[in-house]
């Protein structure tokens, strides 16, 4: 506002500035902008006719700042004073809208990273002069405004402590945020000398439902839809129906922000105002019972999810997967870490591990979660909870690619409980776990037994999603048995049935598997051109990060049989990093035995030791792929590299060598391969 008055200064008295936020009575708004004017009262006349007559032929811009609390009227003053002044412009800053006649409302956004961190460096030089923003310290900026959720005035006050701590300890004193938000300027109005008098401000403005709604939504982590708010908030003293449209009220009064991107509207409180928020709901003392009802709203989400997986078009279900992770994370926290509610803790880790394990970044938190439910499991733990932890412990050991002998026991835990009560939709999804580790094992007879059994139970009930998940797996199968013809015609199968379910993810799974397919047939620079073009397209948002990462891996091996080394070195390094990023220990192991082949049959080996060096790193790989329980990829040039190392180092000295790399620690083996 302050910057419009500015722009037009060039124009003597076009744009007057009224500061409504030190006045208490509403029935001073006229006699603010009557001061700012310069105008008097005029007997038998109200203040608010003296202004019209006195604005009536005028062109002006009336600035009316902080209206918030003497909201309706500034509305009415306005409303009359437009109506009555045809060349009259009034904008006003508030935290609601003034819904007057004509009113166009602009919610300023928080600050975009690159804003909130231009801020942050401008107001930390005015604390200290010696301030600059380093390669080093930019990381606990972003970090620090990232917290402040881009609010302009919490960056200042932070920066403002550079005076007396480094930024990096800034950054760790957070977990106090009030405390640090403290001292802004002297001469600043009181609501902005902390964060929390700046939001006391909009707070003591609040109706008392208003408030209990506000406290209760700081359960929320991450943000909920108009159900999950429904469902959580509302006690004997606030009705469900009031909810929404107190919700409403709060996002008009800048308490709350809408996001309306998604399938359904979340609602939100920014990080600051949602600690507020809990501070208040702990000291009345709500918190336990509506942590209690987030809990149960969260374990039926997770139930619902978790059985109509198959029949939900896929961005609706890995969006409800990205969206509410966070609250996952913290019903969790909450029932099963803290102890105050184990069983159901224990429902929620089996849905959400099982279901949403497969969402992206939800993989490390499950593979935590799942021990502690399970070490938790005693004789009042019911049998269908120790079955879905079980097949959520199979579920997650399966796409770890690890742990393939915890998978296979686990699954068939999980398939003897569900053939015994009869529930064959958990049964189904069981299966396709257990016939994953056998095929891993190389059982495959096992494996396609067992999956058949599968693919006739999900044709029987209409399970549609159930069925080209059978199918893709009797595919996999068959092409690990040899049957090429076969596992084209399953292929082909689940190819029709994914498109018919709309299902992009399956999609994808699919055509990957069609060209390892056309690989095994013989063809490998149509394999490679396959796998090219989905990196090109990009991924889909089902655990996005683990498919590019496998794909990349075997994209690289299919290029060293062609002899395309170099794309083949490029495409293993970006494997590598990703892989231990993201924690993927078979994709490390992998892209290390990859670097190594590559340096054995791309003619380096001529360089003094470097023969050496692959013989360790391929028996670090070896042995870390041993540990997770995974068997050699088929694709690798194993036979052929060996054949040459023992051809120039000799058998004894190859042995020695794998066996000392065995015994090298990731930095190093990453170190020794990068360098080759």
């Amino acid at each position: 506002a302050l910057h419009v008055a500015t722009a037009l200064r060039g124009d003597a008295g076009t744009a007057l500035f009224v500061a409504l936020a030190p006045i208490r009575e509403v029935s001073l708004v006229a006699t603010a902008i009557a001061l700012t004017l310069g105008i008097q009262e005029v007997p038998n006349h109200s203040l608010l006719e003296t202004l019209v007559a006195y604005l009536k032929n005028k062109t002006l811009l009336l600035i009316l700042d902080n209206c918030e609390h003497v909201i309706a009227e500034a509305a009415t003053v306005a409303d009359r004073l437009l109506r009555a002044c045809p060349n009259l412009r009034i904008l006003a800053t508030s935290r609601e809208p003034l819904r007057a006649a004509g009113e166009r409302v602009y919610r300023l956004p928080s600050l975009d990273k690159d804003d909130a961190i231009a801020l942050f460096a401008d107001r930390a030089q005015a604390a200290n002069a010696h301030f600059t923003v380093t390669d080093e310290n930019a990381p606990a900026i972003g970090n620090i405004c990232q917290h402040l959720s881009g609010i302009p005035l919490a960056i200042e006050l932070a920066a403002a402590r550079v005076a007396v701590l480094p930024v990096q300890t800034l950054a760790k004193t957070f977990e106090d945020r009030f405390q640090v938000l403290e001292g802004g300027e002297r001469t600043a109005p009181q609501r902005h000398q902390t964060m929390r008098d700046a939001i006391d401000w909009s707070y003591e403005l609040l109706t008392a439902p208003e408030q209990r709604l506000f406290e209760r939504l700081s359960i929320f982590a991450g943000g909920c839809t108009i159900d999950a708010a429904t469902s959580v908030c509302p006690d004997s003293d606030l009705p469900g129906d009031d909810v929404p449209p107190l919700i409403s009220s709060l996002v008009s009064k800048s308490l709350v922000v809408a996001d309306f991107d998604g399938h359904e509207p979340r609602y939100h409180l920014l990080e600051p105002f949602r600690e507020y928020a809990r501070e208040k709901l702990k000291r009345c003392g709500d918190e336990a019972a509506v942590a209690r009802r987030h809990v149960a709203a969260y374990l039926e989400l997770a139930e619902y999810h978790a059985m109509t997986r198959g029949d939900l078009h896929y961005t609706i279900h890995y969006e409800h997967g990205r969206n509410e992770i966070g609250n996952w994370r913290a019903a969790v926290r909450w029932a099963l870490t803290e102890r105050n509610d184990v069983p159901a803790g224990q429902r929620l880790v089996a849905e959400v591990a099982s279901s949403w394990g497969d969402a992206a970044s939800t993989f490390g938190d499950a593979r935590r979660w799942i021990p502690v439910a399970l070490d938790l499991v005693d004789e009042q733990t019911p049998p269908d909870v120790v079955a879905k932890l079980k097949h959520a412990d199979a579920f997650i050991a399966m796409h770890l690619s690890d742990r393939h002998n915890l998978q296979l026991a686990s699954a068939l835990e999980a398939i003897a409980y569900y053939r015994n009560v009869g529930d064959e939709v958990r049964l189904v999804r069981a299966i396709d776990l257990a016939a994953s580790a056998f095929n891993d094992f190389g059982r495959n007879a096992e494996a396609r037994t067992i999956l058949e059994e599968g693919l006739n139970i999900a044709g029987k009930r209409g399970l549609r999603w159930h069925v080209a998940i059978m199918l893709r797996s009797l595919a996999e199968v068959c092409t690990d048995e040899g049957d090429l013809a076969a596992a084209r015609g399953y292929l082909t199968e689940t190819l029709r049935a994914a498109k018919a379910l709309d299902d992009r993810f399956e999609l994808e799974g699919a055509t990957l598997d069609l060209a390892d397919l056309t690989y095994r047939e013989g063809d490998p620079e149509s394999a490679v051109r396959q796998l090219t073009e989905v990196l090109e397209k990009g991924f889909s948002a089902y655990y996005t990060r683990r498919r590019a990462v496998s794909t990349q891996v075997v994209l690289s091996e299919y290029l060293i049989a062609l002899d395309r080394y170099e794309e083949a070195r490029q495409h293993a390094q970006e494997a590598l990093a990703a892989g231990r990023e993201e924690h993927f220990d078979v994709f490390v192991a992998r892209s290390l035995e990859i670097l190594a082949t590559i340096a054995v049959l791309r003619g380096a080996s001529h360089r003094p030791g470097v023969q050496g060096v692959a013989a360790q790193i391929l028996g670090f790989a070896e042995a870390l792929l041993t540990t997770l329980g995974v068997e050699r990829n088929p694709y690798t040039q194993h036979d052929r590299v060996f054949a040459t190392l023992r051809g120039t180092l000799g058998a004894d000295v190859l042995a020695t060598l794998t066996a000392e790399g065995a015994t090298m620690t990731e930095d190093e083996a990453v170190e020794a391969a990068t360098a080759l």
